[in-house]
């Protein structure tokens, strides 16, 4: 059965905390009512009437509730579907790319158009129209979002007119191989050689296409791991180390630490303490 482009969208309305986590999908939160700072890989950002929030795969995250009621729509992207379905690198970048002045947060004051567009998005789901118009009908809707978002950008994420395509296609086909791989015993040489391309100039693109090195890329991907793990499950901080894809527990805890500011311990204490 082939996969939906979009296997979540709904308005929420209640407004209580949510505890970190993160989704193998990409999404898109728009809030309509209230306020929340939302801290997003370590990164606390407040979020209120018309902002809406961009969350790569893996990118872990939780919400504060600053102001009630809460209330915001959330839709939930296929990582797999949209890659197929959008030819335009531009647009898949505001999912993919984390330069330093990348904003996960932009204000719409019209947000009137962001609103429209996604009551129709929730209609069409509805409607269960299981045929290729439906889903043309939600892949055009999601892609004038991303436009919107992509001019609030101001060219920010713009690959540059000299940029090699295929190179940047072939860096988000290895951010794809990362999220699904990323607990394995995987080094940046051994990953460039899988991808024919040699492990100076692989750091090189992906550090200028996506904003970070592969080695940090894959650091955060572990360490979002543990973070689920740690608050959603009752599994030993060893165990959880290793599963995570550490082979050194004393490395997984400083690493940690160093991260979000505590340790595994206490960061288990303190935000099991919070439901979702």
């Amino acid at each position: 059965m082939p996969e939906n482009l979009i296997p979540l969208v709904q308005y929420k309305v209640k407004s209580d905390n949510l505890s970190l986590h993160f989704h193998e999908e990409y999404e898109i939160l728009f809030v309509t009512d209230g306020m929340i700072e939302i801290t997003v890989n370590n990164k606390a950002i407040i979020a209120q009437k018309g902002d809406v929030i961009f969350l790569n795969t893996y990118e872990s995250h939780y919400t504060k509730v600053l102001k009630t009621p809460y209330k915001r729509y959330v839709l939930m992207l296929s990582p797999d579907v949209l890659e197929k379905k959008i030819t335009d690198l531009n647009l898949l970048g505001i999912f993919k790319k984390r330069t330093s002045d990348f904003r996960f947060c932009l204000h719409f004051n019209e947000q009137g158009i962001i609103k429209n567009f996604i009551e129709m998005i929730i209609k069409e789901v509805q409607a269960g129209n299981n045929d290729e118009y439906s889903e043309r009908v939600q892949l055009m809707l999601v892609e004038h979002i991303l436009i919107l978002a992509l001019r609030k950008q101001k060219g920010d994420l713009l690959y540059n007119s000299d940029d090699d395509i295929n190179i940047v296609r072939l860096i988000f086909k290895v951010q794809s191989f990362l999220d699904d791989h990323f607990s394995e015993n995987l080094r940046i040489r051994d990953i460039s050689q899988q991808f024919h391309i040699s492990a100076p100039y692989f750091s090189s693109c992906f550090k200028q296409y996506v904003g970070q090195s592969p080695k940090k890329c894959l650091m955060q991907l572990r360490l979002n791991a543990a973070s689920r793990k740690l608050t959603h499950s009752s599994e030993s901080i060893i165990d959880i180390a290793y599963s995570a894809g550490f082979a050194d527990v004393n490395n997984f805890i400083r690493r940690f630490k160093e991260t979000f500011g505590l340790t595994p311990s206490q960061f288990r204490k303190i935000y099991t303490a919070d439901g979702e």
